[in-house]
């Protein structure tokens, strides 16, 4: 794969990321649109590898607070502010797992298809408008519980 195609495909993932538009589709979108093959899943997960990383670096001191909470709960401090933040990461992170695990086991290869894409798009979208109009809310980290995670 052509150095060029590889940098596209980086600048596409960094600008669709942080819009409420689907990053993965834009990704699996790019090679129809420019005659090149599939860059394939590997390549996918790299550049999502990358956000997350520019994420972690950018967010370092969140990240820190959370790593700390994390040893705090291996001495088992759970009250700690940082504790609490690492305890519902974890725990609003289970269900994703859950249904990542199964997604791949299942799912992964029927799912690049751009009618698929199409369709889990306008899903997506509704459910946010539907979420969006019923439920905003303003919530300070201080705030949550594990309550609020279900």
């Amino acid at each position: 794969m052509a150095f060029y195609y590889i940098v596209l495909v980086a600048f596409i993932q960094g600008i669709t990321e942080f819009l409420p538009i689907s990053s993965s589709a834009h990704l699996m979108l790019l090679p129809k649109f420019t005659n090149h093959v599939d860059q394939g899943l590997m390549i996918d997960v790299a550049a999502h590898f990358g956000t997350m990383l520019a994420v972690c670096l950018y967010f370092i001191k969140d990240v820190w607070k959370i790593a700390l909470g994390g040893f705090d709960c291996l001495r088992l401090k759970i009250h700690s502010q940082n504790s609490k933040l690492f305890l519902n990461i974890v725990i609003g992170t289970l269900p994703v797992i859950i249904a990542g695990f199964i997604v791949h086991q299942y799912f992964v290869n029927g799912m690049r298809h751009i009618e698929i894409i199409a369709f889990g798009t306008i899903v997506f979208a509704l459910f946010l408008y539907w979420s969006d109009k019923y439920f905003i809310s303003i919530k300070k980290m201080q705030h949550m519980n594990l309550k609020e995670l279900f």
